[in-house]
């Protein structure tokens, strides 16, 4: 994961979708619960790499590494299971551009 900083915008957001769905208690996998409550906004570049891959990954991405970028727009996507196909469906997609 690469964390954002200064992502104040982004948490806030996140707040406020909490709130929005306040009503409904079963919206996110039981596993993803705490992670919904204490948001941390980051990319994935990687998730369950085998052990000599998150080494290469290590070495590439080392201390002092610095990334960059402009968020220019927000997806929500409403699935019903979290896999990468649903995930990745342009029909599961509310796009919202800034």
């Amino acid at each position: 994961m690469i964390r954002a900083q200064s992502a104040r915008q982004l948490v806030n957001l996140q707040r406020a979708l909490l709130s929005a769905l306040v009503q409904y208690t079963n919206y996110v996998d039981a596993r993803h619960q705490e992670y919904e409550k204490n948001f941390e906004p980051h990319i994935t570049i990687g998730r369950d790499l085998p052990a000599r891959q998150y080494g290469e990954a290590l070495k590439y991405l080392k201390d002092g590494c610095v990334c960059v970028g402009t968020i220019k727009e927000v997806v929500l996507a409403v699935v019903k299971d979290d896999t990468v196909e649903e995930g990745m469906n342009p029909a599961n997609h509310t796009v919202y551009r800034l």
